[in-house]
Formats: structure tokens, sequence, C-alpha cells
């Protein structure tokens, strides 16, 4: 019997004209995305689907471009797959989408949390500037052991594979990072703040606050959360996101966690394939699938029959 884990995308994986074929095939969709535009932000759909439209890289259009993308994908894979999934995980703003998919809350409070989420990280980045920086063949130990001197400057943000990490920290402490610390590659990415740090603490408290106030339900499918690696407990959850704000995204740690409990089949839903992409090169000998769209959903159904051979 094949261990199935859905995965979903975060922030980067966006392109232009994502998810269009399910606002033209799915009325479901495009009565969402037509909501979204109409009543949370103004030209959503210009941002989503016109080509090289530069509002689809602000932030506040991608987060709800590549969740919706991922939620409303997964709607209809879930209506095609005839398979048991056995758990759920998603990137850094993937969760959300985990949240949703998983029923943990309705899609409706999870599209006003994330208006919160993109509102109150604005105002932290604003408050206390700083930044991310990809880092690729570095000594993790001793890049664990740089970011320890400077605890409130700079953090390990994402633990993507064993070769490749983020940092992120304040302005200050990125620059001298780049030019002091020893690695393969280093690549200041295009964000606005430096994420999943403590300079976040106070949108990551307003989160809980928020959180707080909603019936958190226990998901259908376990969900590994980034900041633990292990499954949400709906009691817990309010802790957890706080946590998710602060603290590193322990994607290789969850993904070694699954693959221990013997996983060996992985799909990823949404815009793009980086996640799928980090796991062949973790686990060459696991099945890997990345779905992006309904025609590729389609074709894939007919060949899923590869999930059941031993």
């Amino acid at each position: 019997m094949k261990k199935i884990c859905v995965l979903f995308p975060g922030q980067g994986s966006q392109y232009s004209g994502m998810a269009k074929d399910l606002y033209e095939k799915d009325t479901f969709a495009r009565r969402i995305i037509d909501e979204v535009d109409q009543t949370k932000i103004s030209h959503f759909k210009e941002a989503m689907f016109l080509e090289n439209n530069p509002l689809l890289n602000q932030t506040k259009y991608t987060q709800f471009a590549v969740f919706l993308h991922s939620v409303l994908l997964y709607r209809q894979f879930l209506s095609r797959f005839p398979y048991p999934l056995q758990a759920m995980v998603g990137f850094s703003l993937g969760e959300y989408s985990a949240l949703a998919a998983g029923d943990v809350l309705e899609l409706d409070e999870v599209l006003d949390l994330l208006s919160h989420r993109v509102k109150w990280m604005e105002e932290a980045s604003l408050k206390h500037p700083g930044g991310m920086v990809a880092v690729i063949g570095a000594n993790l130990d001793e890049l664990a052991s740089y970011c320890e001197k400077s605890p409130q400057e700079l953090v390990i943000a994402n633990h993507n594979s064993a070769q490749q990490v983020v940092v992120s920290g304040t302005n200050q402490a990125l620059e001298t990072f780049l030019s002091d610390f020893p690695a393969k590659r280093k690549i200041k990415l295009a964000v606005s703040g430096a994420f999943h740090s403590p300079l976040m603490e106070e949108a990551a408290l307003q989160l809980k606050a928020y959180v707080e106030k909603k019936t958190i339900r226990q998901p259908r499918v376990p969900i590994y959360l980034n900041a633990t690696a292990k499954p949400l407990q709906s009691h817990h959850y309010p802790i957890d996101v706080y946590h998710h704000t602060i603290k590193g995204v322990l994607f290789r740690q969850t993904i070694e966690t699954l693959l221990h409990e013997g996983f060996d089949t992985f799909i990823e839903i949404g815009p793009g394939q980086v996640l799928t992409n980090l796991i062949k090169k973790m686990a060459p000998e696991v099945f890997t699938k990345a779905i992006q769209t309904i025609n590729e959903l389609e074709t894939w159904e007919e060949e899923s029959w590869i999930l059941t051979a031993k």
C-alpha cells in the first residue's frame, strides 16, 4: 500500500497565467477568484492572468494567487484521485493551503487570515526592515554557529535540503553575512522582509490572537507543520501559527520524518515544482509528481495506475 503525501508550494512559485484553466473550466474556482478580485484585492485577476504583470510579484497578490491556485486545484485533484492520502505538507505560505485543504478552517476563514497575515507582516517589515538570502553549498554546522552569534539579527529561515538553506535577518546583518560567510553561492532574495525570523514577532502575536478566536478543527489528513515537523493538533494551533511566523521552515526535517515513516509518494499541487525537485534530490527512489493545471491532472489521471504498482 502506497503512503501518499500532498505538498503545497509557497511564495516564489507563482507564474503568469497561473490557474487560468481552473478559472475557465471550474465554476467554483471562477466564483472564488471573482470574489477575491471584487472584494479583497483590486486587479487580482489581471495580476494572475496577464503576461508579465509586475503586480503578481507583490506580496499580497502573490500570496493569494499561490494559495488559491493550490487549494482550488486540490479540489479537482481530490474529486478524481481514488487513493487515500496519509499526509499534507505546505511550504511556508503553503501551510495555509493545507489548512483549507484539510478543513482545519473554512476557505473564507483562511482567506481572511491571509488578508491579516499580509497586513501584519508588511507592518512588521516596515518597523523592522530586513531580508532573506539563499545559501547553497555551505557547511550547515558553521552556518548555524554563525547565526547563533547574532540571534536577533540572523537566523536560518528555510531548511530546504542539506545543500540549500535560507537565512533571514536585518539588512545590516545580511550585508555582513554576504561579504563574510563562505558558501558556494549566496543569493539575496527579492522579498520585502525578514520572514520566519524574530523580526516578525509582532505579526506573530497578532496572528496568534486572531486564530485563538476561531474554531480550529482536527485536519481530515494529518498536516505536518513547518515549525515542528510534527502533525498539527487543533488545540495547539494558535501557538503553532505564532511559531510558524517567527521560526524556520523545517522542510528537510519534515520530509526525512515522512521517509522514515515509510512515505514513498509525494504529489505537489499548485504552481511550480520546487518541492518535488527538492525531494527527488533527497530521495531519488520515491515517486514524485507536480500537478499545476487541470490538463496535467486529466493526463495523469489516465496514468495513475502507477500508484498501485508494487
